[in-house]
């Protein structure tokens, strides 16, 4: 026996004897030929062992046994016998065992002795040819009462309906004969392997039933989970899990196995009770139908809308003529397999509302007759819609018209414009009808328009026009003027120069607010130069053509406003507070205030010319300005005579235009009233240096300037803005520099006028 030594095949082979019930004298039958002697071995049929050779004693051979070695002309001691102990050593020396050693492979021939090979199978000692399982047992008990035999062939028998089961699904199969454990005494032990232990079961057997996995241990509903070993029941369905299962598995009718299982019931017997739960469905399987996975036909087998299963699934699901189509999670976690935890849970199913219901921070709430959404219009204004918590199982229409969810116009802070299109010209049509209905309850506000969709641009009541008559930019909250454009045909001011700045104070319902200053705006613009701008509402309140509502209040702001010079202390005189050398004068350091004079002005009415904002010319006067410091357009003395350039050496007052060409173009019209100056209007030309927060100087270069009887050109003059200066100015005698409001007085005359006429 090759691989066996020599001692195991002698003790199997007397036990598979003793097991047969076989006891053959003298001569070797069973793994031989039958115990048919070689015709050139056996010397005269004594022995089949040996071609001169006798068995002292007459013992017995086990069947299936060889003698220890081939015996060749070798006589066995009396006594020495291949009995159950058969020692190697006991064969004559050299007659056959080569000293006692090992049978030598190849040395029994054709199961006798001479080449021969014993094959023993698990068959060989229990069970038959068809499968090595009981009946027959190791005993040759074949009653199906016995524990050895009991359902093993329902087990291990092939069928149609399950997967063949394998003897490593109960026992441990050894890899040969010999390994400790196998040739011990019955019953043998039970090893559970992978498919009894599935679904994490540990599993028993008590001798009489056994509790596992093929029995339904993790399943629900079955009647008899743990069958009786020897005597167990015909196995029918229901008898492992019911038939159907109880819920949570679906229990829809008509119910039919193949609904879910249609690759195992049982066209693939293989793959039941595998320890895999195998399903081949989709969501429509237990829910819906061809068409869709939501109800009508939920998982009890409704179909009508007054079913909590069933409701307004439809109206929701699927595409539509009116709205974004809602998807599963937007009310439902979908799962990703069809046993995933939570899924087939208790009816009803959990309401766990997505994105969609939860847009724009909405709160949603179910409590199983109602919800209240983003998509019913829960974060819309309050009470402007009708019904914003539609009854579930209502399912005729009338909860879905506009207005339900929101007003028509929505109301609140929403202007009050009942034409849609206006400003969602992307989602609706004029007439109502909705053009991209995909953009309509899908989580964000479709409005695509621009500032003049709901109100003219600039609309036309006040003096809309007359500021903005050219508007620079369309950005809300824009701070622009006319300087932003190069404007020379109309102002130009953005919103944002009389409005919020911040788009959160839009469409915030009411009149518009009007704010003419802001800590937040950017410093040196209009905006941020006069803190105390206000605007105060008109008595009556208007209609514009869009229906919003304004009045014609007062404005107090930065743009209608004057310069307020003072000096709080004398400016010193020069030659009598400090002492000079030569001219320009050095002044020692004196303070010179200067503030806005804010002219309110009632919007809508119509302009009072330059002098409506600051004074014109621009004056100054003792005793709250000395020496004319500030500016040098025009300066009352202490006796009120009129100096600086308003007043010209008596000659005519210099037009505006001399030093604001970039502004006005036309020359003035002047008289003297009084003994003061007085200026004719004249038309804005050019607006981009008109009130932008700077005074624009600017000097003609093509017309020249009279003064004192003598004609000049300003073709070299220049203006420093950081420095108030003038430069190169021929009026001036040709001084390098002086600055703009410079120390003047008329009773120092040797002094301060010698600043430009150094005589």
């Amino acid at each position: 026996m090759s691989g066996v030594s020599r001692a195991t095949a002698v003790k199997v082979a007397l036990v598979c004897l003793a097991l047969a019930g076989c006891d053959c004298a003298g001569v070797m039958v069973g793994g031989h030929d039958a115990g048919a002697p070689d015709a050139a071995e056996v010397d005269g049929g004594v022995s089949p062992h040996g071609d001169a050779g006798f068995f002292d004693g007459g013992l017995n051979v086990d069947a299936g046994v060889p003698d220890a070695g081939p015996d060749d002309g070798g006589v066995l001691d009396a006594g020495a016998g291949a009995d159950a102990g058969f020692d190697a050593g006991l064969s004559d020396g050299g007659l056959g065992d080569d000293g006692g050693s090992p049978l030598d492979a190849g040395e029994v021939d054709g199961g006798l002795e001479d080449g021969g090979v014993v094959t023993l199978t698990c068959t060989s000692c229990h069970g038959s040819l068809a499968n090595a399982a009981p009946p027959r047992d190791t005993q040759g008990g074949t009653a199906r009462a016995s524990r050895t035999v009991g359902a093993h062939q329902e087990h291990l028998a092939v069928k149609s309906w399950h997967r063949n089961v394998q003897c490593t699904d109960c026992h441990r199969v050894p890899a040969t004969i010999e390994e400790p454990g196998h040739l011990d005494a019955p019953p043998a032990e039970l090893t559970f392997g992978a498919v009894p232990n599935a679904g994490n079961v540990t599993s028993q057997f008590n001798g009489n039933t056994c509790n596992t996995y093929c029995h339904g241990v993790t399943l629900t509903g079955g009647t008899l989970l743990d069958p009786d070993w020897a005597t167990g029941p015909t196995i029918t369905c229901g008898r492992c899990h019911g038939n159907p299962p109880p819920p949570p598995h679906p229990s829809a009718t008509p119910y039919l196995c193949n609904t879910c299982h249609i690759d195992i019931f049982f066209t693939q017997g293989d793959r039941h009770i595998d320890g895999q739960l195998d399903l081949t469905v989709d969501c429509k399987t237990c829910h819906g139908d061809t068409t869709s996975p939501a109800p009508p036909r939920d998982t009890t087998g409704n179909t009508s809308t007054s079913a909590r299963g069933v409701g307004a699934h439809r109206s929701h699901l699927g595409p539509s003529a009116w709205h974004a189509e809602v998807t599963c999670d937007d009310c439902h976690t979908v799962p990703t397999r069809a046993d995933d935890p939570g899924h087939l849970g208790l009816l009803p199913a959990e309401v766990n509302f997505g994105a969609s219901a939860q847009a724009r921070g909405a709160q949603p709430t179910w409590d199983g007759a109602r919800c209240s959404t983003y998509c019913h219009g829960q974060t819309l204004d309050a009470g402007a819609g009708t019904n914003t918590t539609p009854m579930w199982n209502v399912v005729n229409g009338s909860q879905a018209a506009c207005g339900t969810c929101h007003g028509r116009p929505p109301g609140g802070t929403h202007p009050n414009n009942p034409q849609c299109s206006t400003c969602h010209g992307a989602v609706i049509a004029p007439d109502g009808g909705f053009l991209d209905p995909s953009l309509h309850i899908n989580g964000l506000v479709e409005a695509q328009v621009a500032c003049g969709s709901c109100h003219g641009l600039p609309p036309a009541t006040g003096t809309h026009l007359v500021h903005t008559g050219l508007l620079g930019s369309r950005l809300y909250g824009n701070l622009s003027t006319a300087a932003s454009t190069g404007s020379t045909t109309g102002y130009a001011f953005g919103c944002g120069q009389c409005h919020p700045m911040d788009p959160a104070r839009h469409l915030n319902g009411g009149r518009a607010e009007v704010e003419l200053y802001s800590p937040t705006a950017p410093p040196g613009s209009l905006k941020a130069r006069s803190p105390l701008a206000a605007y105060t509402p008109g008595p009556s309140v208007f209609s514009d053509d869009a229906g919003l509502p304004y009045t014609l209040g007062t404005c107090t702001t930065y743009c209608h406003s004057g310069a307020a010079i003072t000096t709080p202390n004398p400016v010193p005189r020069p030659g009598l507070d400090f002492t000079f050398a030569g001219y320009p004068v050095s002044y020692p350091a004196y303070a010179v205030d200067v503030a806005r004079t804010l002219r309110p002005v009632v919007w809508g009415s119509a302009g009072t010319g330059c002098g409506a904002c600051h004074d014109y010319p621009v004056r100054t006067a003792e005793p709250t300005t000395h020496a004319g410091v500030g500016q040098s357009h025009s300066f009352l003395g202490p006796t009120g005579l009129e100096s600086g350039h308003a007043f010209n050496h008596n000659d005519a007052p210099l037009s505006c235009r001399v030093c604001h060409r970039d502004t006005v173009t036309a020359a003035n019209s002047t008289t003297r009233v009084a003994g003061l100056s007085a200026y004719g209007p004249v038309p804005i030309t050019g607006y981009f240096a008109h009130v932008n927060g700077l005074p624009d100087v600017a000097f003609d270069t093509a017309n020249p300037v009279t003064s004192a009887g003598r004609s000049f050109t300003l073709a070299g003059a220049t203006y420093s803005q950081s420095q108030h200066t003038c430069s190169s100015v021929a009026c001036h005698k040709s001084q390098s520099a002086v600055p703009n409001g410079h120390p003047f007085r008329p009773d120092q005359v040797n002094v301060e006028c010698n600043v430009c006429h150094q005589y």
